[in-house]
């Protein structure tokens, strides 16, 4: 019998308060990287994406090593280690997230690991209510519960549950059956660039069955708009705590009303006088890296 598991998590508006206070123990000083090269709305061609296996130490913290973007709109690397050996009749499978930013908090994210057929977003296409929920106001129940609704989810996970500051890492175990975790294997995830008005860095459908014991998979993740709110930059219009706004508005005010790959801010700094951001805010391609590493 297929074994779900669903721990749905919530960062609410009534909690930007709190969500500012954390994250402004975690958020890193100094000047900022310079935003990601413009890119097409259509998402048919993806920039090149960085990898780098060290813990990012400067103000840009992605890498600079050459690797190829896939169709899922990560790059990958894949390594071995030694790890200790579970239950034969288990597989366990070690999820770890790194922010990449200088100074951009990601909101808790949602992984889910699922069989080929489920998408969590496509590039050129509406993002849904529940992607929408998530990019604009950091919100993880809907997008849990909307995996859920799947015959293809195998389980839909919370990876971590306070805000991940500039440079910080958080880790989760899944445990699925053998049959489980079988060569259809995909996993997809998404979490809030929180001081915008609607990005997110994710990955869909990146095969993973093919892991062995010890090996791992390093993806490193895209950032995108979802196209869903206009990002003007204003402090009243997203939960984070250069702003501590509003996070999620029914109303979908941006013209592409399509995900696709995020060009960035433009800032105070940069001529934008409205804008809440300040250079510190701005990211390059990849924001964040998801390693995904088989334990047995």
């Amino acid at each position: 019998m297929q074994t779900k598991n669903f721990s749905p998590a919530r960062l609410s508006l009534s909690s930007a308060l709190a969500l500012a206070t954390a994250l402004a123990l975690t958020s890193c000083g100094g000047g900022g990287s310079a935003g990601p090269t413009a890119v097409s709305d259509s998402g048919a061609q993806l920039p090149a994406a960085a990898a780098n296996s060290s813990p990012p130490e400067s103000s840009n913290l992605a890498a600079r090593n050459a690797a190829s973007v896939l169709a899922d709109g990560s790059a990958s690397t894949s390594t071995s280690s030694t790890a200790s050996a579970g239950s034969s009749s288990t597989v366990r499978y070690e999820i770890t997230l790194t922010n990449l930013t200088a100074g951009q908090p990601l909101s808790p994210m949602v992984v889910l690991l699922h069989r080929d057929g489920f998408r969590l977003f496509d590039i050129g296409e509406r993002a849904s209510e529940a992607l929408e929920r998530l990019a604009e106001g950091a919100e993880t129940e809907p997008l849990v519960k909307l995996a859920q609704e799947s015959d293809l989810m195998i389980s839909a996970q919370v990876l971590n549950s306070a805000p991940l500051g500039p440079g910080r890492s958080a880790s989760r175990t899944i445990e699925l059956t053998t049959a489980e975790a079988g060569l259809e294997l995909r996993v997809s995830g998404a979490t809030m660039l929180v001081n915008t008005n609607d990005a997110f860095a994710g990955v869909a459908g990146r095969a993973i069955g093919s892991l062995a014991a010890n090996e791992s998979v390093r993806l490193d993740l895209l950032s995108y708009d979802s196209g869903t709110e206009a990002n003007n930059e204003l402090a009243a219009q997203f939960p984070g705590p250069a702003g501590g706004g509003e996070g999620f508005n029914a109303r979908r005010d941006d013209l592409a009303d399509r995900v696709h790959v995020h060009a960035g801010v433009v800032t105070a700094d940069d001529g934008l006088a409205s804008s809440a951001l300040r250079d510190i805010h701005r990211w390059d391609h990849p924001a964040a890296r998801l390693t995904v590493r088989r334990l047995n």
